[in-house]
């Protein structure tokens, strides 16, 4: 079953911002989704999804957390990556998720492959 309602999140940004064409450019606020949660997204308030990577190499031992678009990194793009966005989680939203209550990096960023290959070199 996929989770279409969540809770609404405030962003954080960073003194480096940079988002591209990502949501962060465009709004302030995100629908955190998961099975307990109660609004649905919006246009102006799109859905993220928590990403959990646990670290098996330099950070041995240690999950690593962050949120992404839910409707997930268009075929012809590279991404997604860090884009000085953060999204605030509360501690009801922690429960839902399973997470500490903090600040998470928002991973909205993607780039054209030719324009990776130049911001790489």
């Amino acid at each position: 079953m996929t989770t279409t309602t969540g809770t609404i999140s405030p962003l954080m940004f960073g003194e480096f911002h940079s988002p591209a064409d990502g949501i962060s450019a465009t709004t302030r606020t995100v629908t955190v989704l998961h099975p307990d949660g109660r609004q649905a997204p919006t246009d102006t308030r799109p859905a993220v999804r928590l990403v959990t990577r646990p670290q098996v190499t330099a950070l041995r031992g240690v999950t690593m957390h962050h949120f992404e678009p839910a409707t997930g990194c268009p075929p012809d793009r590279v991404g997604f990556m860090a884009s000085g966005a953060w999204v605030v989680i509360d501690s009801p939203t922690a429960r839902a998720l399973n997470i500490t209550p903090a600040a998470y990096p928002l991973h909205d960023r993607s780039e054209t492959p030719a324009r990776y290959a130049a911001l790489s070199e």
